[in-house]
């Protein structure tokens, strides 16, 4: 494949100059300052198509992972930018299988996959809220392992505040931060009961996994970690 610094030389259409004045490889490789492969690439009868079938070899299995570590570096990461935003639409992802069932298919084709009936998007957010009705609704958070009313310093969780069900700190539901959860990892199954509030970070960890499928591994995490702890800095 042609590299910018290749087309912005014109390296391609140098080579076929020389080439159709009769110059030979080697004196096309001193001329244009390019390797002999390179020279084959554009002149030999289907080497193109060889080094593109060499190219997505190498893209495959674990050496297509090095292949692209080595190559491909990524864009230095930014973090996401904190923003406020609705609570109602965070619980309406969950409910009606936005951003995870097929965009192309019209909304009842995407309404029979999901695994139950659609109830009111209040009523999902009303596990961590109890009997929220609109966003300035001033309602105690609850546990969401207990279902008790939640404090944090001896004071009541209040709306928007809540407690990240798996790391158990405290976030505002309304935060970019918070996402809705499916307990059960099945993202097809918007039951109510299946329905919790994490933390994004949690919630990438998480996956598809269940609480005891992610324990396990977080077990397996931190044990490995602990082992090579002299080393984290090294």
């Amino acid at each position: 494949m042609r590299t910018y610094a290749s087309k912005n030389r014109g390296v391609k259409e140098k080579i076929l100059d020389l080439r159709q004045e009769g110059h030979s490889y080697d004196s096309i490789v001193k001329e244009v300052k390019v390797s002999k492969s390179t020279v084959s690439y554009h002149l030999g009868k289907g080497q193109k198509e060889k080094t593109l079938g060499r190219q997505a070899k190498r893209k495959e299995g674990v050496c297509g992972k090095v292949h692209a570590f080595i190559y491909n570096p990524r864009k230095p990461y930014n973090a996401k930018i904190y923003k406020l935003g609705p609570i109602r639409k965070k619980a309406r992802g969950f409910v009606y299988g936005v951003h995870i069932l097929s965009r192309r298919a019209s909304y009842e084709d995407n309404k029979k996959k999901l695994k139950h009936p659609n109830q009111k998007v209040w009523a999902y957010i009303g596990k961590v809220f109890p009997g929220i009705q609109s966003e300035k609704d001033n309602v105690q958070a609850v546990n969401q392992w207990t279902g008790d009313l939640d404090q944090h310093e001896g004071k009541p969780l209040m709306f928007p505040y809540m407690r990240c069900k798996i790391s158990g700190d405290i976030y505002n539901a309304k935060g970019s931060d918070i996402q809705a959860d499916h307990i059960d990892g099945d993202r097809l199954n918007n039951h109510i009961d299946n329905f919790s509030f994490i933390s994004g970070i949690c919630n990438i960890m998480k996956g598809q996994m269940s609480y005891r499928q992610l324990y396990e591994k977080v077990c397996k995490i931190k044990t490995n970690l602990e082992k090579y702890k002299e080393l984290w800095n090294g």
